[in-house]
């Protein structure tokens, strides 16, 4: 989705709003982290905190589904918890699961007050299901309520440059963005291509030149920036930021078939677990999975599970 550089942004703003405390200490590893919130979960399983900072630790681990789960269970006895709507709505979200991200967003602002923040991921909700003129109102809304929401700005900048009308205000809305989050590449790139389609091309090109040091596998990036040193007849330059958008392009669909392949070997590690004779392959297919990705938590954290349940 052509909006999916801000999620990371707008789930951690999300999660801030609600009150959630989302940071595990610095030495400790992710995995361990996740343990001690389940453990404190188990100890008190109605704890609203408790529930939600895990399924914030879930987030940030990219386990999703994991975060859902929790989260509709606690819903179940506690239907109106604004919190655990809103960062359901953004679990939903990172799932790309924009239907339910839509309606718990509107369940979240119906049971608390209307504010920018749950407002945001309402709209993030509405773009992901192309309804662009509702999500378009409500950004406007959130700026009312906040101007100086840097995920407003951005979503409702990125909005009218992805399509091509209002660039001026565009330009201001991501410019004011810039300048309340200097470091993050996406704004830096939506920032590039408004400029680039405003026939700025001397500014297109600062501006990506400054989101590929941010972000130097921003692929995006490196093809508009291609585009920016063409219609400033710098050939050479253009040919190395074809040549790096190409690279990063292989890159990304190379770590897209790892990724496919890692989650469904691990899943084929998980069904088997439930089988305590085919724990050996289980684990063998939960290693394969890490090994795929090594960032891939969740394969190890079932690994560790297999060799605990393993007789002897």
């Amino acid at each position: 989705m052509w909006f999916a550089c801000g999620l990371i942004l707008l789930a951690l703003f999300s999660l801030c709003a609600a009150g959630l405390q989302t940071d595990a200490p610095a030495d400790r590893d992710p995995l361990q982290a996740i343990e001690a919130a389940r453990r404190l979960l188990r100890e008190t399983p109605d704890s609203e905190g408790n529930r939600l900072s895990l399924a914030a630790l879930y987030l940030k681990a990219g386990r999703n589904q994991d975060a859902v789960q929790i989260l509709q269970e606690y819903l179940q006895s506690h239907p109106n918890s604004r919190k655990a709507l809103r960062v359901l709505a953004v679990a939903y979200l990172r799932k790309e699961d924009y239907s339910p991200a839509s309606d718990t967003a509107e369940r979240a602002l119906r049971v608390g007050p209307r504010d920018s923040a749950g407002i945001q991921v309402l709209a993030m909700a509405k773009l992901g299901l192309q309804e662009t003129a509702l999500a378009e109102r409500l950004l406007l809304e959130a700026l009312q309520l906040d101007p100086n929401s840097v995920e407003a700005d951005f979503q409702l900048g990125l909005l009218y440059t992805r399509q091509h009308r209002n660039l001026p205000e565009a330009i201001r809305l991501l410019e004011k963005a810039r300048t309340l989050q200097p470091n993050l590449a996406g704004i830096n790139t939506a920032l590039g291509s408004a400029f680039l389609g405003s026939g700025n091309a001397r500014q297109a090109a600062s501006s990506l030149e400054t989101a590929v040091q941010l972000a130097p596998n921003d692929t995006e990036a490196y093809y508009l920036l291609a585009s920016a040193y063409r219609q400033l007849q710098n050939e050479d330059k253009a040919e190395a930021a074809l040549t790096a958008f190409n690279a990063s392009k292989k890159a990304e669909a190379d770590r897209r078939a790892r990724q496919m392949r890692s989650q469904a070997d691990y899943q084929e590690g998980v069904d088997l677990l439930s089988n305590s004779d085919q724990l050996d392959k289980a684990y063998a297919a939960l290693a394969k999975a890490a090994n795929e990705l090594p960032t891939f938590d969740p394969a190890y954290y079932r690994m560790l599970r297999s060799t605990q349940r393993c007789p002897g």
